[in-house]
């Protein structure tokens, strides 16, 4: 007699759990929109100060290549005339080209250099908000790349007295 044989079922043990990061936050360089704005506005103001200079400038070179063709006896329908037409439009839109990449890279780095003076300056209001409201015993820190540094040890320097004041204000309270 053949025996037969009952397959066994087992239980599989479940993966076990493993625990994973939280997803990194995106990064977001507009921390104050309204003062970053207002910065990026003043390169802008800068650059198109510059720019006209500049573009004047060169509108002058070539005002000053006519008025010696004049002076030099030729008249408006010679081909050195046209040469200085075609030059300028060639200049012109190499000018304008650019005069956009330097605006795209003065709003570039207008948003950069606002994120690193607007990050801190918030993180100095969140941590002063918390520590008015007892939240806090941490001091503040700061990005490495953050403009004003040392305001950290200010406030951290500022928070220490404040804490050792509001214990001895809590201490005659009780005691009282």
């Amino acid at each position: 007699m053949s025996m037969q044989m009952k397959p066994v079922l087992r239980k599989v043990p479940e993966a076990p759990v493993v625990a994973t990061e939280a997803p990194k936050r995106r990064h977001s360089y507009w921390i104050n929109p309204r003062f970053q704005w207002s910065m990026i506005g003043w390169m802008w103001v800068c650059a198109g100060v510059v720019i006209s200079v500049f573009y004047a400038g060169i509108r002058y070179f070539f005002y000053k290549f006519e008025k010696l063709a004049m002076m030099a006896g030729l008249p408006p329908e010679h081909d050195v005339f046209q040469f200085f037409i075609e030059q300028q439009d060639q200049m012109n839109r190499i000018f304008f080209g650019t005069s956009m990449g330097a605006l795209i890279f003065l709003t570039l780095l207008g948003l950069i250099l606002s994120h690193r003076v607007a990050g801190p300056v918030l993180r100095i209001q969140k941590h002063l908000d918390k520590l008015a409201d007892g939240k806090t015993m941490e001091d503040v820190q700061f990005r490495e790349k953050d403009y004003f540094p040392e305001l950290a040890g200010s406030v951290n320097a500022f928070a220490a007295k404040y804490k050792k004041l509001a214990r001895k204000a809590t201490a005659r309270r009780f005691i009282s």
